[in-house]
């Protein structure tokens, strides 16, 4: 059994899995997140795109982000949702 929870870094990871430990003396095997992005290129006169290359490309892994050179917007999941719980 495992439990995923969002963070918003890798510096947020770290800190709460060394807090795991120092408190609780819980390890906690840490892996990186796999989100499926969008990513859409944009047009950009400095650097254009590629022949080839495709405009909208799936990433999940972060070591395959594009490059500070590249004009991109960025697609996310999203969920929209409804909790309900009973009332204590």
């Amino acid at each position: 059994p495992g439990l995923r929870i969002g963070f918003q870094g890798m510096l947020h990871v770290e800190i709460f899995r060394q807090r795991l430990m120092d408190e609780f003396g819980v390890e906690a095997l840490v892996t990186s997140p796999k989100v499926k992005y969008e990513i859409k290129y944009l047009p950009s006169a400095k650097k254009p795109r590629a022949e080839g290359k495709p405009e909208i490309e799936i990433i999940e892994d972060i070591s395959n982000w594009p490059g500070g050179e590249d004009k991109f917007e960025v697609r996310e999941p999203m969920v929209n949702c409804r909790v309900m719980a009973p009332h204590e």
